[in-house]
């Protein structure tokens, strides 16, 4: 029986990490490509065939540079509790009307392979590969299946983005960009339009106008979106009391979250933690 050849160390964990630094990001992109490269090796090596291998590698790349890089902008060697679960409720979010389970399914076994593979470069800790793998264990395919399409599609069969992505899309240029970082650390405050306004250094009339021909949406309505992201994420990752939650992003209490939550999502708070959130130790 021919024994699979362990991959050889080649980087330390801070290699991939992110900064704002436009020639370091492309370093750990470039790092990114050569360990997928490598990756890929190691799927043939371990007995995958050609084109197996090389779906298992597309899918990996997708996780590892669109998802943790661009979208999450994660140190790939410095896994975080509850990753894995905030791609796959990303990956339903950004989906149109009918995403297929076998997909996510192959999905979430690259990405169990690749932290493998980080694990035999240690790249990562047999801990943090037990947390990865706790993660992928809950996020069946018979669970996904079971609880996550319905409520991630809208009445009428309108489709669900996460908040970042839509204003990505409608806020082109970044005008912006500042405003809604700021909006993000102060989200228990008044978030009235004179109060965005004062903060962008605009008149409010002007603010309003502008705001709108921007990014498509009113100030009011960006405010309640990421006000809902926020809570999407305590519910992700927090074991806070709904009500704690409220308060924390801004809605005073949990009745007008559920409100907006099922504007956005199509679910209550409680059915999205349910499905996504951290289990109790």
């Amino acid at each position: 029986m021919t024994e699979t050849k362990q991959p050889e160390i080649e980087f330390e964990h801070d290699d991939f990490a992110l900064s704002d630094n436009m020639e370091e990001e492309l370093q750990v992109d470039e790092r990114c490509q050569t360990l997928l490269q490598r990756f890929y090796q190691h799927l043939q090596d371990s007995g995958l065939e050609i084109q197996q291998a090389s779906d298992v590698a597309f899918c990996a790349d997708y996780y590892l540079r669109d998802y943790l890089l661009d979208f999450s902008r994660q140190n790939v060697a410095r896994p975080e509790p509850g990753t894995v679960r905030r791609f796959a409720a990303t990956w339903f979010i950004t989906r149109t009307l009918d995403p297929e389970m076998a997909v996510l399914e192959r999905h979430l076994e690259a990405i169990r392979r690749l932290y493998r593979f980080l694990h035999a470069l240690h790249l990562i800790s047999a801990e943090e590969l037990a947390m990865i793998e706790e993660d992928l264990d809950h996020l069946t395919a018979l669970n996904v299946a079971r609880g996550m399409v319905l409520f991630l599609k809208r009445p009428g069969g309108q489709s669900q983005f996460s908040v970042e992505l839509r204003q990505q899309m409608r806020d082109a240029r970044g005008r912006f960009d500042d405003l809604h970082d700021w909006i993000r650390t102060h989200l228990e405050a008044d978030l009235s339009i004179p109060a965005l306004a004062d903060a962008a250094r605009m008149s409010p009339r002007n603010f309003a106008r502008v705001y709108l021909r921007e990014t498509g949406e009113s100030p009011a309505r960006a405010v309640e979106r990421l006000r809902t992201e926020a809570a999407r994420r305590l519910l992700e990752s927090a074991h806070d009391p709904i009500q704690v939650i409220a308060r924390r992003t801004g809605f005073r209490d949990d009745e007008r979250m559920r409100r907006a939550f099922a504007k956005t999502y199509g679910v209550s708070p409680q059915d999205y933690r349910r499905r996504f959130g951290q289990p109790k130790a």
